[in-house]
């Protein structure tokens, strides 16, 4: 039972429930707060998943107990493992006292185990390609850590059958990047079963949609007028979204118009170097973008480049 006037903090985390290999997988959920889950093998990943959650609550948080949100009782188990039925979404809380304040810290979590999420690549913003990655965080393809589990990926009722898999007996790789052909609403589908029984399967769905359609010349959109290259890891570059179809020339002049850098490339990521591979000082810069296979229509403008250190 939930009770009213906790403190709830809730972030919403794609994780599913997957059995792996005979014992506990690595931890699944990647900058979560208060409390972290990991998967253990099960037989049938069609009808149950198992998992361990494991508080991340420092003292002087004491410990009161889980709901699991499925109506299954309270556990007091401070390191508690718990069996899911339903293959389903369940916000799970993690109760604690902190001082006299009872306390409350919820994921969600989702119970299945082909479960993932798609997203763009950071580094290039390419919107044809897109990391479709296990939701349970699998560290790396790696069939020790899967364990008994296989998968397999489709995309519009199509088996992937790309030759970067490995062998067809072991499945296929549980994260993988994936380049479409055609804009548009494209189906994606991860199946994953347990090679104890191979009948029994469980899927995920997504619909995925990819753009722009080409139908006519498209502007380049959202192009960055300032960045920050200072190594903190927030705007450290400059990124365009493309297509990642078209050759794409960049260049780079001072003011006075001397080219300082230029670059050919299907997306364009750049770091504020010149073609030295010398930083840049703080300032303004003009740009040219021009697209060699006419997708795009050409820009051009000012980015101001900050390193504020």
């Amino acid at each position: 039972m939930r009770k009213a006037g906790h403190l709830r903090i809730t972030i919403l985390v794609l994780t599913l429930c997957l059995g792996l290999s005979s014992g506990i997988l690595a931890q699944v959920a990647r900058d979560t707060i208060g409390f972290s889950w990991r998967l253990l093998e099960v037989t049938d990943p069609s009808s149950e998943a198992k998992i361990q959650f494991t508080p991340r609550v420092p003292a002087p948080a004491l410990f009161t107990n889980w709901d699991f949100g499925d109506g299954s009782p309270l556990s007091t188990d401070s390191i508690a493992t718990h069996s899911f039925t339903t293959l389903n979404t369940f916000d799970v809380d993690y109760n604690f006292k902190l001082e006299t304040n009872d306390s409350t810290i919820t994921h969600s979590v989702i119970a299945n185990s082909a479960a993932f999420f798609e997203r763009l690549d950071s580094n290039t913003n390419v919107t044809y390609t897109r990391i479709l990655r296990s939701a349970y965080w699998f560290p790396s393809n790696d069939l020790s850590i899967q364990g008994s589990m296989r998968f397999e990926w489709s995309v519009d009722g199509e088996v992937l059958t790309d030759v970067n898999y490995i062998a067809a007996t072991d499945g296929q790789y549980p994260n993988i990047r994936y380049t479409f052909e055609t804009s548009g609403n494209h189906t994606v589908t991860l199946k994953a079963w347990n090679t104890a029984n191979p009948t029994n399967t469980c899927e995920h769905t997504r619909t995925i949609n990819i753009a722009p359609d080409f139908a006519t010349k498209v502007k380049f959109s959202n192009i960055p007028n300032v960045f920050t290259p200072n190594g903190d890891g927030v705007f450290d570059s400059f990124i365009v979204q493309t297509s990642g179809l078209s050759r794409l020339v960049f260049k780079v002049f001072t003011r006075t118009g001397v080219l300082i850098y230029q670059n050919e490339a299907y997306y364009i990521s750049w770091d504020g170097k010149n073609d030295n591979g010398k930083d840049l000082p703080e300032g303004i810069y003009y740009y040219i973008i021009e697209d060699i296979d006419k997708l795009y229509e050409n820009a051009k403008g000012f980015v101001y480049i900050f390193r504020g250190k």
